[in-house]
This record gives C-alpha cells, sequence and structure tokens, in this order.
C-alpha cells in the first residue's frame, strides 16, 4: 500500500488546526461543516495504522466542529467510529478501487452525519447546495494528497 501525506502525523496535526480555524470562521457566516469529512479520513487512518494520540487530536476537531455548527457532542466521532467498524469492512470488500471507495466513504460519512441529526432533532442539518459544497471540497482535499 502506498503511503499518503496524510498518513503523518504532523501533516494530520497541521490539517487539523487549518480545520478548526476555518470551521470557527466559517461559522460566523453560516458555512456548514466544512472539511469533516477530511477528518473522518484522518480518523480511518489512525484506526488502521493504531495511531492513538492523533486519533485524539481528531475527536478534539470534531468536537469543535460540532460546537460550532450546534450538532450533539461525540456525534461524528461516534458516527465515524460506528461507520469505520461496521459499515466500512462491507463497502471495503465491494470496491476494487481504493480512491472509488475513500470517496464512497466520505459521501457516506456526510449521509449518516445527516441521518443522526435528522433523527435527533427531525429537522434537516442543511441544504443539499450546502452538501454538495462539502462533499466537493472534501473529495478535492483528500483527492489531491492521495
Amino acid at each position: 500500500m502506498r503511503r499518503s501525506i496524510f498518513n503523518y502525523q504532523a501533516i494530520i496535526f497541521l490539517t487539523s488546526i487549518f480545520v478548526i480555524f476555518v470551521n470557527i470562521f466559517g461559522s460566523v457566516h453560516f458555512i456548514a461543516i466544512t472539511l469533516a469529512g477530511v477528518i473522518f479520513h484522518f480518523s480511518q487512518i489512525c484506526y488502521q495504522n493504531k495511531m492513538y494520540y492523533t486519533l485524539f487530536i481528531v475527536l478534539i476537531v470534531f468536537l469543535v466542529i460540532e460546537t460550532t455548527q450546534g450538532l450533539a457532542p461525540f456525534s461524528l466521532f461516534l458516527t465515524s467510529f460506528i461507520l469505520y467498524t461496521i459499515v466500512l469492512p462491507v463497502i471495503k470488500r465491494m470496491f476494487s478501487f481504493d480512491k472509488l471507495k475513500i470517496v464512497f466513504d466520505i459521501v457516506l460519512f456526510y449521509v449518516a452525519v445527516i441521518l443522526v441529526h435528522y433523527f435527533a432533532n427531525d429537522e434537516l442539518l442543511f441544504s443539499f447546495g450546502h452538501i454538495l459544497l462539502n462533499i466537493a471540497i472534501d473529495i478535492i482535499v483528500i483527492g489531491l494528497f492521495l
């Protein structure tokens, strides 16, 4: 398996700091959950490579995203953990292309976040345009560095 730039802990840390600033300043301008798919990809890397200290940083970033967007605490982290342990092994057997699987994982993460928020509050998290914009931004960011 080829190592990407995201397999280094320093890159994950610096990108996490950037995501925190984007979400804090973006919440002022009502931008929805920006770069949450990138952090989900980081959590997958941390689970696979057993980088538990870096996983703690990912948890903090998820908490910042949740508090700036008004989501329940630990909902993104639990969603990412459940997807990684239950759903993604099934999907891994279905896809033979790793890069296509990563794109599908990000889309599935956003769908799961929207469903969790809908079942908890009985309202949609954000509009369809925001969802597509966030998915496109995350796929571009991850696709550039694979």
